[in-house]
């Protein structure tokens, strides 16, 4: 119980660090990208996105997974941090979660 609460207290104070320094979260669970790690979803070749953290991935469904992806790319776009066209990244992404999500082959 101890070892438990010692992590979550260290989780708490490290998110308010890095989020006063601006550090993004995952949209899921809101820790930051230095308490947890980025679920790496690729969307084209070389390039991906983490929305998610490595955590909180496996508990979701590929729609709510999907749906936190679509939230990124807004921000992206609303930002001007995207040139592209957001309906193909939207595409891709939607399609690489749904393999990644897909039960294994036995």
């Amino acid at each position: 119980m101890l070892s438990f609460l010692a992590t979550k207290l260290y989780r708490t104070v490290r998110n308010l660090r890095l989020k006063s320094r601006g550090i993004s979260h995952c949209a899921h669970c809101k820790n930051c990208w230095g308490v947890v790690q980025g679920y790496d979803i690729p969307f084209a070749p070389g390039r991906a996105m983490f929305p998610v953290c490595t955590e909180c991935f496996p508990k979701l469904d590929a729609d709510q997974v999907i749906a936190y992806c679509n939230e990124l790319v807004d921000v992206w776009f609303t930002q001007g941090l995207h040139g592209e066209d957001s309906f193909e990244i939207r595409r891709d992404v939607a399609e690489s979660v749904r393999q990644l999500k897909r039960p294994p082959v036995l």
